[in-house]
């Protein structure tokens, strides 16, 4: 499926209320924060918003000012929130990844092999990823039972950022992988003659929702790579204009996925399309 929770993303076909309104809009949102993943997307885009809302008081206001602290504390009270969920909420955790190696739950029903390798490399390095943010929250949530050093603290971040990282870079090439797929599929359609408006349609629309996925992951990897090196980096800087930029960063993606979710947008092969195989 294209993505793995229960709410699937897009617009009812049925409603009673008008397309576009405001409670049409309601109806629908209440729909997506019925799964885990749904409700997450929202989530992040509040965590990155109130976050970035922080950086700013603290540009105009300062440091010290209650309006910069309130925000800070809020965005962090929702991303602290976010961790939670992925210590087994839904398709987040060990236990989801776990379950794509062992049964290819995400695959996407791509015929191109490498991009189903592509997806299992993502859950290998998810496999690593999740215990070091489980840690790293124990370590934040009850530090007398779980105390690291504020050195063995980042340098556990900056491993799991790196297996972020490697995620990222990985589901890039895997878009070029589908891209190259949609391509062969319309070479194949012109031969036979077959390409009429519906799959043209088709094929533009799945274009489309990789452009999303695919601003997704450019939006994601400069905060994957910034979390990866030392606290003291020169990468991007430091100070408030790089945190800045660190969050403005995620509100784009988090904005981006929440805009695809809602539209039904993923990166799975699209119903409809013939197989290549059957032509070779």
């Amino acid at each position: 499926s294209a993505f793995p929770a229960v709410w699937k993303g897009g617009l009812p076909k049925m409603s009673q209320h008008r397309q576009g309104s405001l409670l049409w809009y309601l109806e629908n949102v209440v729909k997506m924060h019925e799964s885990v993943y749904g409700w997450d997307k929202t989530v992040k885009v509040s965590a990155y918003a109130l976050s970035l809302a922080s950086g700013y008081a603290e540009r105009v206001r300062g440091a010290s000012h209650p309006l910069t602290a309130g925000l800070a504390e809020a965005g962090g009270h929702l991303g602290m929130h976010r961790v939670c969920e992925r210590l087994a909420g839904g398709p987040f955790g060990l236990p989801a990844e776990i379950d794509n190696l062992l049964n290819n739950r995400w695959s996407g029903g791509w015929e191109d092999r490498m991009i189903l390798r592509c997806n299992q490399i993502q859950s290998l390095c998810m496999v690593v990823y999740y215990p070091l943010e489980h840690l790293l929250w124990a370590n934040s949530a009850c530090p007398s039972l779980c105390k690291l050093s504020s050195k063995a603290a980042e340098a556990a971040s900056r491993i799991s950022c790196m297996f972020w990282s490697l995620w990222i870079l990985v589901d890039l090439y895997a878009v070029r992988r589908r891209y190259a797929e949609l391509a062969k599929i319309r070479t194949l359609l012109r031969k036979r003659n077959a390409m009429n408006p519906t799959m043209q349609e088709i094929i533009q629309k799945k274009e489309m929702d990789l452009r999303f996925h695919l601003a997704r992951l450019l939006f994601y990897l400069p905060n994957a790579l910034h979390w990866s090196l030392p606290s003291d980096s020169t990468y991007l800087k430091t100070g408030l204009p790089a945190r800045l930029l660190i969050q403005l960063f995620g509100l784009a993606e988090a904005v981006t996925g929440w805009i695809g979710l809602f539209q039904g947008r993923g990166p799975s092969r699209p119903a409809g399309l013939p197989l290549i195989k059957d032509s070779e």
